[in-house]
């Protein structure tokens, strides 16, 4: 749990406030408005590990990073009047280290819409045409491009800046929160022989070629040093369960487009080309701080925008639900039997998490717990239906994913 450790700042305005002050939080916040959309979730049952899940989601093929707007991200990236209505029910939770979760989540997130939108700058439209490369071709351009985003959230926010000591000084990190997804820590004056390919691009290359056993008949060649620490065979079970993910979203794409002839696209040069080129960007934004190179473009090109998903089947894993007209009576109920256990506690996540955490009621884990067990639709809408879901801010995200 997350919820008891204190950041160390004397109150919740100046947390806040150092937070901001954060370059890199200061870039998110000046680039990300066009990124940055408000979903209506309440991360309070995400903080009291009632719901063992985050729900903000993402859809990098959108670039848009979505955000609770009951959260301690909302605190940090609202604007003023939003800010002030979110505070009230932030203050406990303000003061923990879910503050700097959530916005270095954020910018994670970000990272891989950077990307995307690099990817869509660079590369021709043709290889995310299924008429110019073929259906499969498509789905494994796409993949490409998004493990591609995965390593450079992974390896530049977390390693090549989070982790290293010369970014986690002062009182915002002084309760030991090191970095987002691995347990690394890099202290430039008793640097390993680890540390000297982990500071290196060719580490981000070779932490890619695990993405990529599709395209790579072979792993990299880590040193011994780094297969050996304990935080390597995580980024091998990441590669295996992020690409697994994005391949069963990706499943869902719409392909049913007129069949052209379908020309010869040879796409492994370009793909290479914008790999090399996204090591360099983030190797110069991490680890020389040339913040200019984080913005996005305001009108990148939009060879995503062609992609469209299926609404079927139901899987909640890649779908909002309240995107479903009358959501809240559950009228996908029906379909909830030929759900898999994690698909359903997806559902009831979602579900719950719509709703203000203050009206729970008696509303608690072992509740949830045994809904999700049970599968049990029914207590879901006896225990909503004094209810009001937390009214949105903006346009309802139907596709979307959420981690493992």
């Amino acid at each position: 749990m997350h919820t008891e450790r204190s950041i160390g700042l004397t109150c919740l305005d100046d947390r806040i406030f150092a937070l901001k002050s954060h370059s890199l939080v200061q870039a998110l916040v000046s680039f990300g408005d066009s990124v940055i959309s408000y979903r209506p979730i309440d991360s309070r049952w995400q903080y009291t590990d009632i719901i063992q899940k985050s729900l903000a989601g993402f859809n990098p093929l959108s670039l848009k990073v979505f955000v609770p707007q009951i959260s301690c991200a909302a605190l940090v990236l609202s604007p003023p009047a939003a800010y002030e209505k979110v505070l009230p029910a932030m203050r406990k939770y303000g003061s923990t280290n879910w503050l700097l979760y959530d916005v270095f989540y954020c910018l994670h997130d970000y990272v891989h819409c950077r990307v995307m939108a690099e990817a869509a700058a660079r590369l021709s439209p043709d290889l995310f045409s299924p008429s110019c490369v073929g259906e499969e071709g498509l789905r494994q351009n796409i993949l490409y491009c998004l493990a591609l985003s995965e390593v450079a959230a992974t390896v530049g926010l977390d390693y090549w800046y989070l982790c290293c000591s010369e970014h986690r000084q002062g009182l915002l990190f002084q309760n030991g929160f090191t970095a987002l997804t691995t347990a690394y820590t890099y202290d430039e004056e008793c640097e390993t022989p680890a540390d000297g390919f982990v500071q290196s691009v060719e580490f981000f290359r070779a932490i890619f070629s695990l993405y990529m056993p599709f395209r790579d008949n072979h792993l990299p060649n880590f040193p011994e040093t780094v297969k050996t620490s304990p935080w390597f065979a995580r980024e091998v079970r990441q590669a295996h369960l992020f690409s697994r993910l994005m391949d069963r979203w990706l499943s869902r794409l719409d392909l049913r487009t007129p069949r052209y002839e379908r020309r010869s696209i040879t796409s492994s040069d370009e793909l290479e080309n914008l790999r090399d080129h996204i090591v360099e960007q983030m190797w110069r934004i991490f680890k020389n701080g040339e913040l200019s190179l984080f913005q996005i473009p305001s009108n990148p090109p939009d060879p995503f925008g062609r992609v469209k998903f299926s609404t079927a089947p139901f899987d909640p894993r890649f779908i909002n639900i309240r995107h479903t007209p009358n959501w809240k009576s559950l009228p996908f109920s029906s379909q909830c039997d030929t759900l898999s256990s994690r698909q359903f506690a997806y559902m009831a996540a979602q579900y719950v998490a719509s709703f203000d955490y203050d009206k729970r009621g008696s509303m608690d884990a072992s509740t949830f717990d045994r809904i999700v067990l049970a599968r049990d639709v029914r207590a879901l809408r006896m225990w909503s239906e004094p209810l009001q879901p937390i009214v949105e801010r903006g346009l309802t995200a139907e596709h979307l994913v959420f981690p493992n």
